[in-house]
This record gives C-alpha cells, structure tokens and sequence, in this order.
C-alpha cells in the first residue's frame, strides 16, 4: 500500500489562505499584534500603537482645547517609541518626522519599525532643536476591551 504525505498538501493550503487574507488586504500580523496604549497624565496626550501603527490624541485639558493643540498645528513635530522587534526580539525604536495638521487633536501615522513587542515607552517632541519632550508616557498595556464596550441596558 503505497504512503501519502499529508505535508504538501497542508503546507499548499497554508500558502492559499496567506495568499487570500493579504490579496483581500487583511493583516495577518494585526490579528496578534495587540494594541498598547498610554496617557501622559499631565498633558492630556494619548498613544495608541499597534504593530507600527500609532495613533496620538491630545485630549481636553478641564474641558477646554490640549493647549499643545495650537502648539503643534502646521508644525513639525517627531514621535518615537521603544519596544522590542518582533521579529528578532532585539530593542528597537521607531519614529516618525511628521508635520502635525492644523487645528488637528489627533494625528494617525505609521512609525518606521514595529516596536510593539515589549513596548515601553512613547514620546511626542518638537521637531525644531532643541527638541523639547511634549508628551511622555512608560506606561503602556493592552487595553481591557470590556471598558470600551457600553454597558447593555437592564432589563425591565
């Protein structure tokens, strides 16, 4: 009786749905990349990263404008990141020269390294020298999705 390997065939059908989850424009590496967050407390400024996607909010400051928001808009401004590379497990930092949008509270951009594997720390800076540390914060985790998801309403 003659023998067949299964190998081939699972390796083939790996190969085919890789191939149709990133020809349909799907990431794979978005599915296990958690996304960590951090908020530097005293200026309002929120960090958002997933993989070397990142998002920063400058959030309200007791319910008036981030003043860091007509600070940085139409400016140059920087972000970096430390963490370590997933894909070799070395430190690594990733960062992004960038002009903040005017009149903008958030700005959505991509860092130039995946740093998201042990990620420690985030820094928002003025582009110009001396450089000046607007935001910072060390402490970034994974976010608790039960907290972003709205209570369901008691029943009656």
């Amino acid at each position: 009786m003659a023998r067949y390997s299964l190998r081939p065939m699972k390796r083939s059908a790996l190969f085919l749905l890789v191939s149709a989850a990133t020809s349909a424009g799907v990431s794979l590496a978005s599915a296990e990349t958690p996304t960590r967050v951090g908020v530097d407390q005293k200026q309002q400024v929120s960090f958002r990263v997933t993989g070397d996607s990142l998002l920063v909010t400058l959030r309200p400051v007791d319910g008036k404008a981030n003043p860091l928001a007509k600070r940085l808009s139409g400016k140059g401004a920087s972000i970096a990141c430390s963490g370590k590379s997933p894909e070799n497990g070395k430190a690594a930092v990733g960062f992004q020269d960038f002009t903040w949008p005017k009149k903008a509270t958030t700005y959505q951009g991509t860092l130039n390294a995946d740093v998201s594997d042990g990620l420690k720390w985030c820094v928002l800076e003025e582009a110009k020298p001396p450089r000046k540390d607007l935001a910072i914060t060390y402490k970034l985790r994974v976010p608790n999705p039960a907290a972003s998801t709205p209570a369901a309403p008691a029943a009656g």
